[in-house]
């Protein structure tokens, strides 16, 4: 059933790409829904595209950074985490405290 449900929220974030190409939200949406099923290839490439398009976006920016160290592509990373930091310093505050709590909540690494 959560498959199903991931496919259908892909194909709504399609559609809606289809529906306003210029808005970065559903390249966004498409990369975090793909970097979920392990695809990070296509996935960092809705980022770049989200980026394209609004090249301030804090969150973009930080899932770009992290889909990027998970391809071990560390320079790459590097590349959008000083973007991060150089935008506002709340956002990024922000931005690194979701981080965080994704990361707390991630079932692949637990602390011992």
């Amino acid at each position: 059933m959560r498959s199903e449900i991931k496919a259908l929220a892909l194909r709504c974030y399609r559609v809606s790409l289809a529906l306003d190409p210029r808005s970065p939200d559903p390249h966004n949406n498409i990369a975090v829904a793909l970097e979920s099923e392990g695809k990070l290839g296509e996935a960092v490439h809705h980022y770049r595209e989200a980026l394209k398009i609004d090249p301030t976006l804090a969150d973009v920016h930080l899932n770009l950074g992290s889909a990027l160290d998970r391809l071990m592509r560390f320079d790459d990373a590097d590349e959008h985490y000083r973007a991060l930091l150089s935008l506002n310093a709340r956002t990024v505050n922000v931005c690194l405290k979701r981080a965080v709590r994704k990361s707390s909540r991630s079932t692949r690494w637990k602390p011992r």
